[in-house]
């Protein structure tokens, strides 16, 4: 602080009787301070590695002692010396592990003055603390666009930079982070070490046991406004609205295809590129999606994975989603103001109301539809000349697949004739 304080002021040298004396010993002086503030930064650099003598070979990073650049160096190595009794997941440090144990116990010791929510670390609930102030201090010095945590923003940078560090070893698919890796290799594995303590459902992320925990709570705070089902989720309302919409925002650079979802898109691009990443444990089939496999996994073991029972007519199911929705057939009837029609789920209720009412109408030929779908499938086919469906004997062209169906029967009937 003093070298550039002194460093910063300056003299006026005048060259004129007396005052020579005065300039000349000023400088003089600020020679000596120079060097003497060399000296206190060499010091102060000496007595930093003195104080720090342990160096990281591959960073250079400094430590006081010998067993905390050991356990730094497990950054670089990526060892993981503590193991979970419950799920087995490694990690690098005792820290993270008994971090890690609250996602079994439930402990949630961090609590929102707020809204009471609670959290298992503390910097989480920093984090979620800005979504009530608005605080957003790390912004991209690319883009410019703001986050409420650093890590969130050190990921989004990595899209920037395209890096994609970490590389699967079965599929050779490549990720930003190396947490994202170490849950896409579950898909590989059929590890989920989170399991619902309502049903035993296992999952392989916890963010998905969550969203599963609000099928037993019952709690679906999202309602979509043109046909009022309800979601766990607002992204979930948010996809479900393109079905009202139309909108497929996600293109396909091969053949053009459109689709609502991301997701669909790349299970869909696995088709020209003849990806199969998804790989059965026992029979080694190879599949184009997670669920692909997951379904057929079950045909592996159909009678011993048949778990989940109903404990009102004893019925079993293969999956606690199937009996959720089956048990809705004890205690939940939804029925029709017009026609006292009974459905077992409210959206099937909801889409059998539009049966009534038709509210998407053809400007062009003013026919009514039931749904978006319908209505544009119509207009696809009908009005824009398209016949995208036909006959392999004689060409003919239909715009419905049903159609093609009733057509070949005529030639069946031809070559009884015949």
């Amino acid at each position: 602080m003093l070298c550039s304080l002194l460093s910063r002021h300056s003299y006026d040298v005048d060259f004129s009787g007396e005052d020579d004396m005065v300039s000349v010993q000023q400088i003089d002086d600020d020679t000596e301070t120079q060097n003497t503030c060399e000296q206190m930064t060499s010091k102060s650099k000496t007595r930093y590695k003195n104080k720090k003598p342990h160096p990281c070979d591959v960073c250079n990073r400094r430590f006081s002692r010998p067993d905390k650049l050991k356990i730094h160096m497990r950054t670089h190595t990526g060892q993981e010396l503590y193991s979970c009794d419950v799920c087995r997941e490694g990690f690098k440090y005792s820290s993270a592990l008994k971090i890690h144990q609250r996602t079994h116990t439930g402990e949630k010791p961090y609590a929102c003055d707020v809204c009471q929510m609670s959290f298992a670390r503390q910097c989480n609930l920093k984090t979620h603390e800005r979504t009530h102030t608005g605080e957003r201090p790390y912004f991209c010095d690319i883009c410019t666009k703001t986050f409420a945590s650093s890590s969130n923003l050190g990921t989004h940078k990595k899209q920037h930079a395209g890096v994609k560090l970490y590389t699967c070893d079965v599929c050779h698919m490549a990720f930003i982070r190396r947490d994202a890796l170490k849950v896409h290799s579950r898909t590989h594995t059929g590890k989920r070490p989170y399991s619902c303590d309502e049903c035993h459902m296992e999952f392989a992320q916890l963010y998905a046991l969550k969203n599963h925990m609000m099928i037993h709570s019952g709690m679906k705070p999202y309602t979509c406004d043109v046909c009022h089902v309800a979601f766990t989720q607002l992204a979930t309302l948010f996809t479900h609205k393109r079905t009202h919409t139309g909108e497929r925002p996600f293109t396909c650079d091969v053949c053009n295809r459109r689709f609502a979802r991301r997701g669909l898109l790349n299970i869909h691009r696995r088709s020209h590129t003849g990806e199969r990443p998804y790989v059965c444990v026992i029979c080694s089939k190879t599949f184009t999606s997670s669920s692909a496999v997951s379904k057929h996994r079950r045909r592996h073991g159909r009678v011993s994975e048949r778990l989940y029972v109903c404990d009102i007519c004893t019925k079993d199911f293969q999956t606690a989603s199937q009996l959720v929705g089956h048990r809705c057939i004890h205690f939940k009837q939804f029925t029709c103001d017009v026609c006292d029609k009974v459905f077992v789920h409210q959206r099937k209720l909801n889409v059998h109301m539009n049966s009534h009412t038709k509210p998407y109408i053809c400007e062009i030929c003013g026919n009514l539809f039931t749904t978006l779908t319908h209505l544009t499938r119509h207009k696809s086919i009908l009005h824009s000349g398209v016949r995208p469906y036909t006959c392999d004997l004689c060409h003919v062209g239909f715009t419905c697949k049903s159609a093609v169906v009733t057509h070949m029967q005529t030639h069946t009937d031809e070559l009884k004739i015949s």
